[in-house]
């Protein structure tokens, strides 16, 4: 048996990765995940011909995640899952087709599976072993707080507060929820990524992108790895630091861009990131550098394409340029492993001095590193 998705732009159908398949009749369920392939078989025996349903908790080796449906913004609520109907027991293959409820969670899944392959092809940490992510189906922006895998007190404070801010509807009374229910919410129900699926529609139909519907779905894969690059981001920083210092390290991040995005008086221009010279402009000049470099530039590759909306790549701005440094470093021999360890840091003079001690036996690359970083930290 086997499950596969489509999409119009594709020469092919494409299989359906590591996902969990359930299966349900009057007597019996049941569990199993697809392959690499897409493939699947049930491990139980069934006499009768069982509902088959695709619920979307994903895993690739030791790596899972679950894509939930959400309310309040971004709270999450349960597993979603999508119903292929009563199929039978010894051969079945379902096709998805753009359109259809679970097309998107879908997409998504794929994207996380092939970004954990990805990761052990280029030497990157896998994210933290268990993802909650709250899978929109609108269109929007994306973020990794990662409010499950590490102390963020900003985060889920700032969560909270957005929270309730959502729950005031037009033309309606504010509804006050009191602080202890809410911070159970944040405990249980806060996503460590937010995704915005309705994306996929918008790359096609908003004037700025007009894109087929395979280049959009390759531009929302793109938004997914780089949030995942964040994610990776993290677990490095956790593993060379510990918990705490990661976590501190995250919410330093977190806040920053949460701050800006709430004072900005250009959200077109400067949202989230803020612009250089502002407070803890170095540390959001790394780590969006670095996801946009594996993101926009190194991860392209996998895809076959390179965006351009409207003529413009985000390694045009701050802190996206930041991205042609990382792929300079790469270019005169940094591994992206060892680039990526360097990462636990806030300032590029600290970034820059982890990199030559590593490379402290090529005084070559130690020169390269020094000018390269420099040359960048003051563009």
């Amino acid at each position: 048996m086997k499950v596969k998705i489509n999409n119009s732009g594709s020469a092919t159908e494409l299989p359906v990765k590591g996902v969990k398949m359930h299966f349900l009749t009057w007597f019996y369920w049941g569990s199993t995940y697809t392959d690499a392939n897409g493939y699947y078989e049930a491990k139980e025996s069934y006499i009768l011909d069982p509902i088959h349903t695709i619920y979307f908790t994903g895993r690739n080796g030791m790596n899972t995640w679950n894509f939930d449906r959400v309310t309040l913004g971004a709270v999450c609520l349960w597993v979603q899952k999508f119903c292929l109907g009563v199929q039978s027991k010894d051969n079945y293959d379902a096709t998805l087709n753009s359109g259809d409820g679970g097309w998107d969670a879908c997409i998504t899944n794929n994207a996380f599976y092939d970004y954990m392959t990805i990761c052990d092809n280029h030497g990157i940490t896998r994210p933290p072993v268990n993802l909650k992510v709250a899978l929109l189906e609108r269109a929007g922006s994306s973020s990794t707080p990662l409010l499950q895998n590490h102390l963020n007190t900003y985060g889920a404070g700032l969560f909270t507060g957005l929270v309730a801010i959502s729950i005031a509807f037009p033309g309606a009374a504010v509804v006050t929820v009191p602080a202890v229910l809410l911070e159970g919410v944040i405990a249980n129900a806060a996503p460590d990524i937010i995704l915005a699926g309705g994306n996929i529609e918008k790359y096609q139909t908003s004037n700025d992108w007009l894109l087929t519907e395979d280049k959009a779905v390759k531009q929302y894969t793109t938004n997914i790895w780089h949030e995942l690059t964040h994610s990776s981001h993290f677990q490095r920083v956790k593993l060379e630091k510990g918990y705490m210092n990661a976590s501190l390290y995250w919410s330093s991040l977190i806040g920053t861009e949460a701050g800006n995005a709430l004072t900005t008086t250009d959200p077109i221009l400067e949202g989230a990131y803020g612009s250089k010279g502002d407070s803890n402009w170095e540390q959001v000049a790394l780590c969006e550098g670095w996801a946009y470099y594996r993101s926009y530039i190194r991860m392209a590759n996998s895809l076959l394409y390179y965006w351009s909306p409207n003529n413009h790549l985000p390694t045009q701005d701050y802190p996206g340029y930041y991205a042609l440094m990382f792929n300079e470093l790469r270019s005169f021999g940094c591994s992206e492993t060892n680039i990526e360890k360097s990462l636990t840091v806030k300032t590029f003079s600290e970034f820059k001095q982890n990199l030559k001690n590593i490379y402290a036996d090529n005084q070559t690359v130690c020169t390269k590193i020094d000018q390269r970083i420099t040359y960048f930290y003051n563009k």
